[in-house]
């Protein structure tokens, strides 16, 4: 295989050349006019790509790229250009199209070892790690399988990737752990295998906590629906929609949708408002109409007049949201047991939770050198991931002194 992990080496020993036309069906063909040919069309898709240019001629290049005669995958601007198309599909969400452009190369003879390079940033040199080419096969590849719905294909091209690519060579293995979760998720739903969906469901929540985003929370809603802890899945839901605060809430519709449906279920008149949030995110987008979220509006007879947008309709209900959460605090108080860590952390014994971890950090400044043992505090409660037992855990944040 020829092991060449970065676009400006662009030359072949003549062993490699030879090992190469060993592979070609038509051994005619030469091999530098084919690399030649690569090459320039690898160079011209990413500058149509970046310049935004007509999508039409990015597809003439692509297939193009994909008829070369390259059973082997030796071919690196071949293999790297095929993966700009992918990556360009993904882009587009053209899911199907990008798993045709798959085929066009074997995960096993792309490079799997990362590219580490340095940058200057702020008037210092910086190193950056790109993912290999074998990684981002896969990860483009997931995610359109699971777009697709086409799970057990995610599930084993997932697996596949951690069984393939080493561990101190991947870069994105909590996303592979991810496309397994839910890919494993989404075929016990189909099947409806409620025993299986419970398994899911602690699998999701322990992912949680290493990793909260909104589109974790939207799954952890799905296998809640699908097992009907409805109240369980809505507050799932409210978690996701305030989760990633900074992050386009337009991408979050689905979340506002499966909301609506839930309310509705529990006969809650705001399943109104959610429901033509998502319909006026979509709108002011100008994406497709969505068949489901319509026939839950034509249900509810709430079908928006566009007198408030979606931007409104959120802020009226940011209350309701904050009162949900509000209630899924856990709060406790106790005192401080003992400290470790030189003093800078320790554990409170509570009344109801037995004893908590604390950082000293958790008490606001002119606290914390206030800290002895027995002393009586209050304290809020989240779980968190032990990374030295590597499990599941709850630590203190927030935490006061409580004033006698």
């Amino acid at each position: 295989m020829v092991s060449i992990c970065y676009e400006t080496v662009d030359t072949f020993t003549q062993d490699e050349i030879d090992k190469y036309c060993d592979g070609l069906e038509d051994t005619s063909q030469n091999f530098n006019e084919i690399a030649n040919q690569a090459s320039d069309l690898y160079k011209d898709t990413k500058d149509l790509i970046k310049n935004n240019a007509e999508h039409a001629l990015v597809e003439k290049n692509a297939e193009q790229l994909l008829s070369i005669n390259d059973p082997n995958n030796r071919i690196f601007y071949r293999n790297i250009g095929l993966l700009l198309i992918m990556k360009n599909y993904k882009d587009r969400g053209q899911f199907n199209e990008l798993i045709r452009f798959s085929e066009g190369l074997n995960p096993d003879k792309l490079n799997k070892e990362t590219f580490t390079f340095t940058i200057q940033k702020n008037g210092r040199e910086q190193k950056v790690t790109k993912s290999s080419d074998r990684e981002k096969y896969y990860l483009y590849l997931c995610k359109a399988f699971l777009k697709t719905n086409k799970f057990e294909e995610c599930l084993l091209n997932a697996q596949n990737a951690k069984r393939t690519i080493p561990q101190d060579m991947i870069q994105n293995e909590q996303w592979f752990d991810y496309y397994i979760i839910n890919s494993k998720s989404k075929i016990n739903i189909q099947s409806n295998n409620g025993e299986e969906l419970e398994k899911n469901l602690k699998e999701v929540e322990n992912f949680l906590i290493k990793k909260r985003s909104f589109f974790i929370y939207t799954l952890k809603s799905e296998i809640e629906i699908a097992i009907k802890k409805y109240d369980h899945a809505l507050i799932s839901i409210v978690n996701g929609i305030n989760t990633d605060i900074d992050f386009n809430i337009n991408y979050k519709w689905e979340l506002f949708y499966k909301a609506g449906e839930i309310l509705d279920k529990l006969d809650d008149k705001k399943a109104i408002k959610h429901a033509q949030i998502a319909y006026l995110i979509r709108q002011e987008q100008e994406w497709s109409e969505s068949n489901d979220l319509n026939a839950l509006l034509e249900k509810l007879n709430a079908k928006p007049n566009n007198e408030k947008t979606s931007k409104i309709l959120i802020e009226e209900l940011k209350p309701y949201w904050k009162e949900i959460q509000e209630n899924e605090i856990l709060k406790d108080t106790g005192k401080i047991n003992r400290f470790i860590a030189n003093g800078n952390a320790g554990f409170i014994r509570t009344l109801k939770n037995g004893d908590i971890h604390f950082n000293k950090k958790a008490f606001k400044n002119n606290q914390q050198t206030e800290l002895i043992e027995g002393l009586d505090v209050a304290i809020t409660i989240i779980d968190t991931w032990d990374n030295k037992r590597n499990c599941a855990s709850k630590t203190a944040i927030n935490c006061s002194i409580i004033n006698s």
